[in-house]
């Protein structure tokens, strides 16, 4: 009888503790789902649009990863010239992928009223899909906070994520500086 009352509370223990363990596991995660939530509606208070995020299995070697604000086609250019993005020279593996054809839609006229945040890098991970979740400006610095998923797969392929945010020109006059997290 003793014996059995001895297991019997060890199972009791062993439950309870388990239940303590996935409750905090859970809590958590609950909490950081809330921090990006309330970032999603801060999003559409800051009257952005993500345009383009998604990933290219094609980029050239020299490519550097990077982050920046246009507010005209020539600085667009501009940026993917200095960061060794061939989205403009027809003879570069970058050319014709979907990013590259997304930047070459922009002409002048949508720069009139709107900027656009680009940014791109290369990581080791393809446990699920990249996507923004803020778009911040503090003081003079633009920072993009990108989430990604929880997986418990091993980040294995190097891929090439690519994202472009438009904007209204009111919410990056006063950057002067910008970043990107992945969270």
């Amino acid at each position: 009888m003793r014996k059995a009352k001895r297991v019997f509370i060890a199972l009791l223990l062993g439950i309870v503790m388990l239940f303590g363990v996935a409750g905090c596991n859970d809590g958590t995660q609950n909490e950081l789902q809330g921090e990006i939530d309330g970032e999603q509606s801060q999003i559409e208070e800051m009257n952005y649009s993500v345009v383009y995020e998604d990933v290219s299995y094609v980029w050239s070697a020299d490519r550097k990863n990077f982050i920046g604000i246009c507010n005209s086609n020539d600085e667009l250019i501009e940026l993917c010239t200095k960061n060794n993005c061939g989205f403009y020279d027809n003879e570069n593996p970058d050319y014709e992928s979907a990013l590259g054809n997304k930047v070459r839609e922009y002409t002048e006229e949508f720069f009139k009223s709107k900027s656009i945040v680009v940014c791109s890098f290369i990581k080791s991970s393809y446990s699920g899909p990249l996507k923004v979740s803020s778009l911040e400006v503090v003081e003079n610095t633009l920072t993009l906070k990108i989430k990604r998923p929880n997986s418990d797969i091993a980040d294995s392929v190097v891929v090439c994520w690519g994202f472009i945010i438009e904007v209204d020109k009111s919410i990056v006059s006063v950057v002067t500086d910008s970043t990107y997290l992945v969270i």
